[in-house]
């Protein structure tokens, strides 16, 4: 590109108002996946946990957290057991947790039937999809803070890190 070029170039080109930024088309949504295997772009809806916001959670705790620096104080694995099993060893696990001020703990439900490399080796299991609805739900809303997928060394899309509330008195 020559001069004269460069110039004509400068003049079309509008500049970015706002903050200076350029916006991106897709805001970050661990929720929407881009499918490139078409031809074309297509945006899937994945069905997997919809998590709390964390709104109430310090943003240095979360930080914390992410970078393993907050210790996992317990551990319940589902591994074997049927979804009715799983909702009571949940629940009394959630529970004595709470009470016991525990505040960081881990959640196992595994990753489920597998599908084959031609459905992106996805798992689906009951467990998987229905821990994370029962843990949103209003029985554990004034106990859980927060809860998210664990990170790959803890078990990934097969875990779930929970973050619970201090007992006020």
């Amino acid at each position: 590109m020559n001069d004269d070029e460069w110039e004509l170039f400068k003049k079309q080109v509008k500049p970015i108002k706002d903050s200076g930024k350029a916006k991106t088309f897709l805001k970050k949504n661990p929720n929407v996946t881009l499918n490139f295997q078409k031809d074309e772009f297509e945006i899937e809806q994945s069905q997997e946990i919809k998590n709390f916001s964390g709104k109430n959670l310090e943003k240095n705790t979360l930080k914390r957290i992410k970078k393993g620096k907050i210790k996992i104080e317990s551990i319940l694995d589902l591994h074997g057991k049927t979804w009715e099993e799983s909702q009571k060893k949940v629940t009394k696990f959630i529970e004595e947790s709470f009470e016991n001020q525990i505040r960081l703990v881990l959640i196992i439900t595994g990753k489920g039937y597998r599908s084959s490399v031609d459905f992106g080796w996805k798992g689906t299991g009951k467990l998987k999809e229905n821990v994370p609805k029962l843990l949103n739900s209003e029985l554990f809303s004034r106990k859980i803070l927060w809860f998210d997928k664990a990170p790959p060394d803890k078990g990934g899309d097969g875990a779930l890190l929970v973050y619970l509330k201090k007992i006020k008195e």
